[in-house]
């Protein structure tokens, strides 16, 4: 039985060591050496002291003062500074203690946060050699936070500021640093990006309570969220070992489940794949541990089963004693097999290494080893540079590796359905990954008043499927962060999902990822209703990949955003950001005549006939349509539609033929619309 006792004795060691480091004078997370401070506003200098102390921050001409609450907390605001190139020294005096940074430049401070697309580094990006040849701007700096969830706004997250150099720019978030150097290149002052992004991150874990507060529909979500921590807060031992209980139980069953609805009926299963005898001569070979893309290319955009197998030969010294198969963590799920025997399964768990117990052992002699592969998205497979052996476990100097060549064999597409899920009466509830306010709590509260200027933001792959809700929490994420940092105006550039997924030329509509794009248009609208201008959308219809989610030309992606900051923001001439975007449409008999902004110069990539545009009639099937440039209109129609009641361009998930642009030669916006009689 758990004593409660025992967690009081952690809750009263965490405030304990939290106590500690609070005590004397400290600064809050992103003041730091190298950092830059945002131009133009007063900026919030905020940290502890002790109890009631006088707080003196010093920078260049200005010293401000202030005196400490009983808590230790403190804010003092600088007045607007200036931008400036040169290296500065802030210093922090409280009674003897002094907290100096060194470097700090004064310019323009961003947010780039969001999933995977927005964290990816320029190491892995188009061409990073010239990026680390071109980076002896040390002006722009970048500060990075490591992923971290809470249940309630934290005060500090242990990031660090990284100056541009050749040495240091592969680790930079591609797109951010992209958008910096447009900024740097124009406006010639220093540019500050703080890189609170999460690969694979839904966009409820980064909006704020204050956000959430605007939508009345999750107002039963979030009381349910607040009654859940008051409980786990409140538990006795005797019903966590009741829970601990019921949850096992519970957990069991669901990945029974999981399991027979998985493999079923899938193809490795029913011929039995994982059996010593089966016949695998005509399968291909591999090297493991490696992910599906380096074993295949077919496999990179590949959902569903692969089955490896091998032999090996128990030796004497690892005979008939317990033994424990090593292997890496294995995306997403995985079943494996020694000879006829189940050694042991995970689901759903893609960064846990594996480590499968066989207490019974084997005998001195050949075996063999099945281990299916279950993949739901993304690149599946093993992850490299992980221990892949076996170990006698009274004895771990005896080891057998399985790291080498396996056996491989495609088995079949699975049903997408849930994980199950393993609930933990001991671990704060709220705190996963997925958990509304989880990273905004953990990763950007800690940031907070850190004076910017505004965010980027690349996120919406994770929420694919969620449209009608997600224009909601897109506005709900702008309105909490303008909120908590106390600026109606915080400027937020969006970037529309990239195409991907592969190419569907008998689908001129399709449902999916057209619909998450036209959200992402529609949370943009929103926010700019209130705020005109404050807000962007830039495409990345054109540069996507049909099989990688995560394509490489960030370059672009950075540059465009950084063209609607100089034009909205900053009001610089930069010659355009936007592609052309639908504004209306008549129709007259079966033509209809498309009208858009931003569509001076309307021509086609490459020169050919404009394509990527479909119609439908009353039966609501679309057909792929013809179309003519007219100026700044574009004239669609179909021959076997008489009367059209809808139009759409580009609604794809990987709209490989769309190619309208403008004289800047950006992509026309994806679009769907109804037509009037």
């Amino acid at each position: 039985m758990v004593d409660r006792t025992l967690l009081s004795s952690f809750a009263a060691l965490s405030f304990f060591i939290t106590s500690l480091c609070d005590a004397g004078l400290s600064l809050g997370s992103p003041f730091s050496e190298s950092m830059v401070l945002q131009r133009g506003v007063s900026v919030p200098v905020w940290g502890t002291a002790d109890a009631n102390t006088l707080v003196t921050v010093r920078f260049g001409a200005q010293a401000k003062q202030v005196q400490s609450g009983a808590d230790g907390k403190f804010v003092v605001a600088l007045d607007p500074l200036d931008a400036s190139k040169t290296p500065r020294v802030l210093i922090v005096t409280s009674g003897a203690d002094e907290v100096s940074i060194g470097d700090v430049l004064v310019g323009e401070v961003w947010i780039a946060s969001g999933q995977s697309n927005m964290e990816w580094p320029v190491s892995q990006s188009d061409d990073p050699a010239r990026d680390q040849l071109e980076a002896t701007n040390a002006t722009i700096r970048i500060f990075k936070a490591p992923h971290l969830t809470a249940s309630s706004p934290q005060s500090s997250v242990p990031g660090a500021w990284t100056v541009a150099s050749p040495s240091t720019v592969g680790s930079f978030t591609a797109i951010g640093y992209s958008f910096a150097q447009g900024l740097s290149k124009t406006l010639d002052v220093p540019v500050g990006v703080l890189d609170l992004s999460w690969g694979g991150s839904r966009i409820e874990p980064w909006i704020p309570r204050e956000g959430f507060a605007t939508l009345r529909e999750w107002d039963r979500k979030i009381e349910a969220m607040d009654r859940s921590q008051k409980t786990w807060r409140e538990l006795d031992g005797s019903t966590i070992a009741q829970l601990l209980n019921r949850a096992e139980s519970h957990y069991t069953r669901q990945k029974e489940d999981f399991f027979a609805a998985t493999l079923g009926t899938e193809r490795g299963s029913t011929e039995g794949f994982y059996k010593p005898e089966y016949n695998d001569a005509a399968w291909a070979t591999c090297t493991l541990p490696n992910m599906f893309g380096s074993i295949d290319p077919s496999l990179a955009a590949f959902d569903g089963t692969v089955w490896f197998r091998r032999t090996f030969t128990i030796p004497a010294a690892m005979a008939n004693t317990s033994l424990r198969f090593e292997l890496p963590a294995i995306d997403d799920s995985d079943v494996a097999y020694v000879d006829h025997m189940r050694l042991g399964d995970t689901a759903g768990d893609w960064e846990k290494p594996r480590a499968y117990r066989l207490a019974s052992g084997l005998s001195a002699g050949l075996h063999s080893i099945s281990i299916c592969v279950i993949d739901a998205s993304g690149n599946g497979g093993f992850a490299k540079d992980q221990p892949m052996r076996i170990v006698r476990e009274d004895d771990a100097t005896q080891t057998l590796s399985l790291t080498g060549a396996w056996k491989w064999e495609k088995g079949g597409n699975v049903p997408r359905i849930a994980y199950p899920d393993r609930f933990d009466p001991l671990k704060e509830p709220n705190v996963k990954f997925e958990s509304p306010m989880a990273m905004y709590n953990a990763m950007i509260a800690p940031c907070v008043p850190y004076a910017v200027q505004g965010a980027i933001w690349y996120q919406g792959e994770s929420n694919a499927g969620e449209h009608a809700e997600y224009a909601l929490l897109l506005k709900a994420l702008v309105d909490g962060w303008r909120t908590v940092w106390a600026n109606p105006n915080l400027a937020f550039g969006n970037v529309q999902l990239a195409g991907f997924m592969a190419a569907a030329p008998t689908e001129p509509v399709q449902p999916g990822w057209g619909s998450i794009r036209a959200a992402q248009e529609a949370g943009v609208d929103a926010i700019n209703r209130e705020h005109r201008g404050a807000a962007g959308l830039v495409t990345a219809i054109d540069i996507g990949s049909s099989g990688d989610i995560h394509p490489k030309n960030k370059r672009e992606v950075g540059n465009r955003l950084s063209h609607w900051a100089l034009e909205q923001v900053y009001h610089a001439s930069t010659g355009g950001w936007a592609g052309p975007l639908f504004t209306s449409a008549s129709r007259v008999g079966p033509s209809v005549t498309l009208r858009f902004d931003h569509a001076s110069g309307l021509t086609t990539r490459g020169g050919g006939a404009p394509s990527g545009f479909a119609l439908a009639g009353d039966d609501g099937v679309f057909v792929w349509a013809d179309a003519v440039i007219e100026g700044d209109t574009v004239i669609v129609s179909s021959s076997t539609i008489a009367n059209p009641t809808q139009v759409a361009y580009a609604w794809q998930n990987f709209p490989e033929t769309s190619n309208v642009v403008n004289a800047e030669a950006l992509p026309m916006y994806p679009f769907r619309s109804a037509l009037k009689p």
